[in-house]
């Protein structure tokens, strides 16, 4: 079996904003869009397991 990740990280550890916009991604759109690698990887995935964990700031 093999497991691979590919995702979005943040220095502070917060993809989203403190209201949950992701408006920031899209400064890093290209016209025409630059291949990430993210399309031949779903291309090669058997099995996706997504999960949304709230979280709080202290």
């Amino acid at each position: 079996m093999q497991v691979s990740v590919f995702l979005g990280l943040s220095l502070d550890g917060f993809i989203a904003r403190e209201d949950f916009s992701l408006d920031w991604l899209s400064m890093v759109e290209t016209d025409p869009p630059k291949d990430t690698g993210y399309a031949a990887f779903m291309a090669s995935v058997e099995m996706l397991v997504m999960v949304d964990i709230p979280t709080t700031r202290c």
